[in-house]
């Protein structure tokens, strides 16, 4: 990570204008430990840090570097992390959750989607504030802080892309341009209705990628052409659009009886750009876009473990700092996440990160208490060693959930259904 934030630093000859109390690399880090360690205030963030004194910064001396840092820093270091692992064939993941025949045929496959941050603050002047979005929650005000967006990599769990826009309001397809940047060709990219627009549909298609998403209610069908009709499932190809047309035809799947974690069966309808059912059959069109709610999990998990829920600052500009700090931190123990999956031979979404989380934590501590010499190691000899240090079972590291596990062999019970009768 060092080395990352000096290559960043270099190429870009960042630096303070008024450099008195911290150097940037110095700031960055204190952000990164502080997000670790599940710091959230500014006074707490300001005291775990120190000055080449020894003395501890004030909160005046951190807003003030706050303001005047340079956001696409953050921007450039998740980049470079992220753009390592992708190339790195030990942070992939043995057992993924995408099966390996659409795994030849696309080089990743991708789920993308949009949160909300809420700031909790318990100020009577909030209500007399204009143009917020207000609720209350267990006897606080609620207003939101911002809309982000994030690419995740459903082979690893790993980010590929993320972007913050300030305003609360705005929809998943104001950011047309951040997910058409993202999109590489031979790509495979699972959206909710969110992301439901003709202009992000053409772009994708252009770009040499494909995609998965639900089909919304209303559209206009010009032309379908039923290619097959079993039982279980109908999948035709169909043109949409009248006035703008979509120039590109689209597979429609219709399913019925699929398994929902409230135990109950449900009809679904999708639309996938890949037209070719010899290269994605309509049973790994409806199990890849299930995976699609690996995504939600992540959001849970970045806002309860790493404490994205509880933000720093009201502005707008330090939010975005958070935000971009915490995905980096999260891609760092994901890294360790992918070690223990394939060492265990599970699939990475089974290693609980808060889990894995107090592991690292027990594991520093003790060795801080023994004062023994921290060498450099891998991910792999890493995980055995605090293992081995805090004499913790390895069972301690997975994520139980009976009822997940439970969906889980319903649909694949289902998906087998599906794959005899394609066959048949």
């Amino acid at each position: 990570m060092s080395r990352f934030i000096d290559q960043v630093l270099e190429e870009g000859h960042y630096r303070f204008k008024r450099n008195r109390v911290y150097l940037l690399k110095e700031l960055l880090l204190l952000l990164l430990k502080a997000c670790t360690q599940n710091i959230t205030l500014k006074s707490e963030t300001a005291i775990y840090g120190s000055q080449e004194t020894g003395k501890p910064y004030t909160r005046q001396n951190l807003e003030y570097r706050l303001d005047h840092f340079p956001e696409e820093i953050l921007q450039k270091v998740l980049e470079k992390i992220s753009l390592s692992y992708h190339r790195n064939p030990l942070a992939k993941s043995h057992d993924s959750l995408v099966s390996r025949k659409v795994a030849k045929q696309f080089k990743l496959v991708l789920a993308i989607d949009g949160t909300t941050l809420d700031q909790i603050r318990k100020t009577k002047g909030l209500y007399r504030e204009r143009g917020e979005v207000l609720k209350t929650h267990k006897g606080y005000t609620v207003t939101s802080g911002g809309h982000m967006l994030v690419k995740l990599d459903l082979s690893n769990l790993m980010i590929v892309g993320a972007s913050y826009h300030a305003n609360p309001l705005v929809n998943d397809t104001n950011f047309i341009e951040e997910h058409l940047s993202w999109t590489k060709k031979k790509t495979l990219t699972m959206m909710d209705r969110g992301f439901y627009s003709f202009a992000l549909f053409e772009g994708i298609l252009q770009a040499g990628a494909h995609f998965i998403i639900p089909f919304r209610k209303g559209t206009r069908i010009v032309s379908k052409t039923v290619l097959t009709e079993t039982a279980e499932y109908r999948e035709s190809l169909v043109q949409i659009g009248v006035k703008p047309k979509l120039n590109y035809p689209l597979r429609l799947i219709e399913y019925d009886h699929f398994p929902t974690f409230a135990g109950k069966e449900a009809p679904r309808v999708l639309l996938t750009s890949v037209i070719n059912p010899q290269k994605l059959p309509a049973e790994e069109v409806i199990r890849c876009y299930a995976q699609r709610w690996t995504i939600e999990t992540f959001f849970k998990r970045i806002k309860t473990d790493l404490a994205l829920s509880r933000l720093r600052s009201s502005k707008s500009r330090h939010i975005d700092i958070q935000a971009l700090c915490t995905l980096i931190v999260y891609q760092i123990y994901n890294r360790f996440r992918i070690a223990i999956a394939n060492e265990l031979r599970r699939s990475v979404q089974d290693i609980s990160l808060a889990k894995e989380m107090q592991l690292l934590k027990a594991y520093a501590h003790k060795l801080s208490l023994s004062r023994q010499s921290q060498k450099k190691t891998g991910w792999k000899a890493l995980f055995h060693k605090a293992i081995r240090s805090c004499g913790k079972s390895i069972s301690m590291v997975v994520e139980k959930n009976r009822k997940a596990e439970a969906v889980r062999l319903i649909r694949e019970i289902y998906y087998l259904k599906l794959s005899r009768l394609q066959a048949a």
